[in-house]
């Protein structure tokens, strides 16, 4: 969940959904400057908004996919390409194959050039990656 330049704040696109008031808004930007949080966090730790509709958000402000990691949902034969100690490393895993052959891969993330070239590497194939909820990508190599 990390800041990106140029991007519209997350609080802003969160009030323009009707997911959070400029009152809860400002409380959580008071409570942030005491915290080394970010703000999408103490947004979910305060319980103004839920998890899932920040995801969906940062997704929207990273112009990528958003997808909701469930285990029914995964091609088990891609998700095994990338070993557990890097799936945890890197706190990503593959979901699928897409029609031009790269490797859809959720992850938490998405931002984080290092970790895609890591995956690049370790799977041997171009990636596309997409924003995942960190918890649902663990919960999945768990």
């Amino acid at each position: 969940m990390r800041r990106s330049g140029g991007h519209r704040q997350i609080g802003q696109m969160l009030m323009e959904r009707g997911l959070l008031t400029q009152e809860q808004l400002d409380e959580a930007l008071k409570t942030q400057q005491q915290t080394t949080q970010l703000l999408g966090e103490v947004l979910v730790d305060l319980g103004f908004v839920k998890q899932k509709a920040l995801y969906e958000a940062l997704a929207e402000q990273q112009h990528i996919p958003f997808v909701d990691v469930k285990p029914e949902a995964i091609d088990a034969g891609v998700a095994t390409l990338l070993p557990r100690e890097d799936a945890e490393r890197y706190r990503a895993i593959p979901i699928g194959r897409e029609p031009t052959g790269s490797i859809k891969v959720a992850m938490a993330e998405p931002g984080d050039v290092m970790a895609i070239d890591g995956l690049r590497m370790q799977l041997q194939v171009a990636i596309t990656p997409v924003l995942a909820d960190p918890d649902a990508i663990q919960s999945t190599i768990d």
